[in-house]
């Protein structure tokens, strides 16, 4: 993470090869921290950060991303699809019964989606 990074605002991105496909310039030296298999990292959206290249040829490297808001604010129509939209939600959901209530569950509450700026 680079230090500090959470207090300068939302930076302008650009397309990138590798996950998530989005990158930041970061101008400053080397600020990223220092981390160690197993730690837990919690991050303020604004906060630059990156993953390094799993190396091992035996073991994963396991990431998950938990985003949360008030429903009052407004919800970007692209945090409602599939990571990478390597997938749609249909084929994620194919297997599973109709009736499951996480399949679309944002179609039930009263949200103001909107555009990506």
């Amino acid at each position: 993470m680079a230090k500090g990074s959470q207090r300068r605002g939302e930076l302008l991105d650009k397309a990138a090869a590798g996950p998530g496909g989005r990158q930041v310039e970061v101008k400053e030296g080397p600020v990223w921290g220092d981390y160690a298999c197993g730690d837990v990292v919690m991050l303020h959206s604004f906060t630059t950060h990156q993953g390094w290249d799993n190396l091992s040829s035996d073991r994963l490297r396991f990431s998950r991303d938990f985003r949360y808001q008030p429903k009052s604010h407004p919800v970007r129509v692209d945090s409602l699809i599939p990571h990478m939209n390597w997938l749609t939600r249909d084929e994620i959901c194919q297997d599973w019964d109709s009736g499951r209530p996480v399949r679309y569950y944002w179609q039930d509450w009263d949200l103001e989606i909107v555009e990506r700026a």
